[in-house]
């Protein structure tokens, strides 16, 4: 298991709305990667893959997650 915990400001680690994390979610879910959202803010990424996973997959949907946020980064930092 991975996690990811997006906030809108380092410093301040002011968590992401629940909202723009779920936008976020379903955003990956549209390119193939299945993840959830959990937390007490609802701003932390939970990523389950299977052990068998094989890595070439795992960095995919990586650079799929990166490129979401960075797509979404000004919207996620309001």
């Amino acid at each position: 298991m991975l996690s990811v915990e997006l906030v809108k400001d380092k410093a301040a680690k002011t968590p992401v709305d629940r909202e723009k994390s779920f936008d976020l979610m379903m955003a990956l879910k549209d390119r193939g990667v299945l993840n959830f959202i959990c937390g007490r803010y609802g701003n932390v990424f939970r990523f389950m893959p299977p052990l068998i996973t094989p890595k070439a997959y795992f960095e995919k949907a990586a650079a799929l997650f990166a490129d979401v946020v960075r797509e979404r980064e000004r919207e996620l930092q309001k």
